[in-house]
């Protein structure tokens, strides 16, 4: 049983290390090796002087992989980007929808029914509507993504995906030295 507790803690800290070389932008190919390489290395040492002290002689895999990471050269990490720009872009539109819900409570609330009834969300400012049936048995509601939402979600994308370091790895490819 100790086995393989052992092999799920030393593959434990080779994916956090894989997760925080792909956040550096180190490519799949080299991460592949990079990971494959952390793995030996740290089956080796946890057999001669076991699984607790191999672990910790590495440290802590961010750092380890930041310390890879800047020997290889940084590179732009776009599904980082990818997620990031993801996670904003689900959690901005759960809260449009959100305060989409209180604009038709209030409608429903305000006894308007067999009409439309238009306006705006705040902090939005996107135009939405809802229509109550005269009846009062069926509701319609309706609205534009919000562009604050769009900009937003790529503003993540831009952050996590640091597009910036291409520019800086072809400046140091072309400097002498």
């Amino acid at each position: 049983m100790n086995a393989v507790l052992d092999r799920a803690r030393i593959e434990s800290v080779v994916q956090r290390y894989d997760f925080w070389l792909d956040f550096d932008g180190v490519r799949r190919p080299r991460r592949r090796e990079l990971r494959s390489e952390l793995r030996a290395n740290l089956r080796d040492a946890a057999t001669h002087q076991g699984v607790q002290a191999a672990l910790l002689g590495i440290g802590s895999p961010r750092g380890f992989a930041r310390d890879t990471a800047n020997a290889d050269g940084a590179r732009p990490s776009w599904s980082v980007g990818a997620y990031l720009g993801l996670a904003v872009f689900s959690v901005l539109t759960l809260l449009w929808l959100v305060t989409m819900l209180g604009f038709v409570d209030g409608v429903q609330a305000s006894g308007v029914t067999g009409r439309e009834v238009s306006g705006t969300v705040f902090p939005w400012g996107s135009p939405v509507s809802a229509e109550i049936e005269r009846d009062g048995s069926g509701l319609q509601a309706g609205g534009t993504l919000p562009l604050a939402i769009w900009l937003l979600s790529l503003a993540a994308f831009v952050a996590g995906a640091r597009p910036w370091h291409l520019f800086g790895s072809r400046k140091a490819r072309l400097t002498p030295g």
